[in-house]
């Protein structure tokens, strides 16, 4: 994009071709006024070069949302401090264009290398043909480019810190790691992001920008950023090697189940909050009880068998929560002459006397289960507690 220069250029051409002067004065150049195929220009014309390129470091007077912090010296001469870390000083060459901003935002001049002579001494940069006052701001433009990143790394790896493994500083230039699963070579260390307290992260990419990164004995050295590390700053770190699920033995992804169906069970719940007496019907036991998938249903029973004897534990299946409609469960006999006989079935103590027991029931298919309890005498003895335990597996 070329500035726009209100300085009336003289112009070589047929005497007979005139160009038309616009509504302030300034010679225009239009599809209805034409520059003559013989016109030559002897004046200058300016190029802003940070319109077409502006991936540079760049300083402000406030140095906020900038690289480096400008300000005023002199008339011809601006100080630059607070540079990335990445640059212990910028010399002549690194200057793109000057510009120079007054009180009131606009833009008093612009200058460029191109008609303009800088020079840097010591951190100062001289402009020759300028006329600065003490109350100018200035925006700098630069040729050095940031390094890749410069807010979040533009590359990924298979293996990062902190989450695979522990990055801290060690000096300007170095990083310590621990905890990695591997031990890495130079090869594979993809890029360090530094992430200052300020949280303005910049990333270094190894073989970007002249920047190269090397590890021995766990220790990642940076070269050809300048010293970028300080002990406050926290580091992300990406290595790439082989793929985490990738066995290269079997050339095959390996895959872990983190919640396999056997290993699915709960911790003991309380079935009954109170001694329960034993009665000659049998009589519902705690609440019914949810066994949706799980296979295997543990009771846990504390028996005091009193004057009671024959203590019975009764099953019922169920389809419906609280359904009216109650299953016994049952046994097959042994097949004669091809029938099979159905049997209902129920679980009776054997040995009349206090005791602790566990019983481990299936009940694949089944939705819910409601115990009964009873004995035979119609005695005085209680179940004094009741606990369950469910499982997939056995």
């Amino acid at each position: 994009m070329a500035d726009k220069d209100d300085t009336v250029k003289s112009w070589s051409y047929d005497a007979r071709k005139v160009l038309m002067l616009g509504g302030d004065g300034i010679n225009r150049v239009s599809d209805s006024n034409p520059l003559p195929s013989t016109a030559t220009i002897s004046g200058d014309v300016n190029v802003d070069s940070t319109s077409l390129d502006m991936s540079g470091y760049v300083g402000k007077a406030s140095g906020t949302n900038a690289d480096f912090t400008t300000a005023y010296l002199a008339g011809t001469t601006i100080t630059l401090s607070g540079f990335p870390s990445d640059v212990d000083a910028f010399t002549a060459d690194d200057i793109a264009s000057v510009v120079q901003i007054a009180t009131d935002g606009s833009v008093t001049a612009t200058y460029t290398r191109d008609d303009a002579a800088m020079s840097i001494t010591a951190n100062v940069l001289t402009v020759s043909s300028a006329t600065f006052t003490a109350s100018d701001t200035f925006v700098i433009y630069t040729n050095v480019a940031r390094p890749s990143g410069g807010g979040s790394a533009s590359v990924d790896a298979e293996f990062k810190s902190p989450s695979d493994f522990s990055a801290t500083f060690t000096s300007s230039t170095t990083v310590t790691l621990s905890g990695v699963p591997f031990t890495a070579s130079s090869e594979e260390i993809v890029y360090i992001k530094v992430v200052p307290a300020s949280g303005d992260t910049t990333t270094y990419v190894a073989g970007s920008n002249g920047v190269s990164l090397t590890i021995s004995s766990n220790v990642i050295t940076i070269a050809g950023a300048g010293t970028p590390f300080v002990i406050s700053d926290a580091y992300e770190i990406g290595i790439n090697a082989q793929q985490k699920a990738y066995d290269s033995s079997l050339d095959i992804n390996k895959t872990i189940d983190q919640s396999p169906l056997w290993s699915r069970y709960t911790d003991p719940e309380t079935l009954i909050s109170a001694a329960q007496e034993l009665d000659a019907t049998p009589t519902d036991m705690g609440s019914e009880i949810d066994v949706r998938g799980y296979n295997y249903l543990s009771v846990w029973l504390t028996v005091d068998i009193g004057t009671s004897t024959d203590v019975t534990l009764r099953m019922i299946h169920k389809h419906t929560s609280a359904g009216a409609e109650e299953y016994r469960e049952i046994y097959l006999g042994t097949p004669a002459a091809n029938i099979t006989s159905i049997n209902l079935n129920d679980y009776q103590v054997a040995t009349d006397a206090d005791q602790l027991i566990k019983l481990t029931l299936p009940v694949i298919g089944t939705q819910f289960v409601q115990f009964q309890v009873s004995d035979a005498a119609d005695g005085d003895g209680q179940i004094d507690a009741a606990y369950i335990t469910k499982s997939w597996g056995n």
